[in-house]
């Protein structure tokens, strides 16, 4: 079973841990989405992938990171892998290098380290008085 299947859009999210695939399928993934210990490795698909966590995914082969499993292409830019050894990263991608009926993905530039998590802006926190008003509709309320 994978993580998420289908396609999307994910973000600050952590796909982990999953028995299959942790993301499969056509998705936009981005903003610190952590993609990591998933046994069916962590991308099979189409789609772009930038400012996350894809590391520590296995699978029965060594490409574990991203598999593109269709003739599209993926950008997978500015993502952290573990590492920031390029020739290393290549060997956890299946793409064109590997199967020339592949797209290719490319994952360069690479980040140097994990993405850091940036607050945009604070958080507003109101307060609220709900008052029940009396009609036929017992769950009819108002703000007060």
């Amino acid at each position: 079973m994978s993580g998420l299947s289908g396609r999307g859009y994910v973000f600050y999210s952590n796909v982990s841990g999953n028995e299959g695939c942790g993301v499969l399928g056509d998705f936009t993934i981005e903003s610190n989405t952590n993609i990591t210990w998933n046994h069916g490795g962590g991308f099979k698909g189409t789609g772009s992938i930038s400012n996350c966590s894809i590391f520590n995914n296995w699978l029965y082969v060594s490409y574990d990171a991203i598999a593109d499993v269709f003739p599209n292409n993926i950008t997978a830019t500015h993502n952290w892998w573990g590492t920031n050894d390029i020739d290393l990263i290549e060997e956890h991608i299946w793409h064109h290098p590997d199967n020339e009926s592949l797209g290719y993905v490319f994952y360069y530039p690479c980040l140097n380290e994990p993405p850091s998590l940036v607050d945009r802006e604070r958080p507003t926190i109101e307060s609220y008085t709900w008052a029940r008003t009396y009609s036929t509709d017992p769950l009819n309320y108002t703000r007060a």
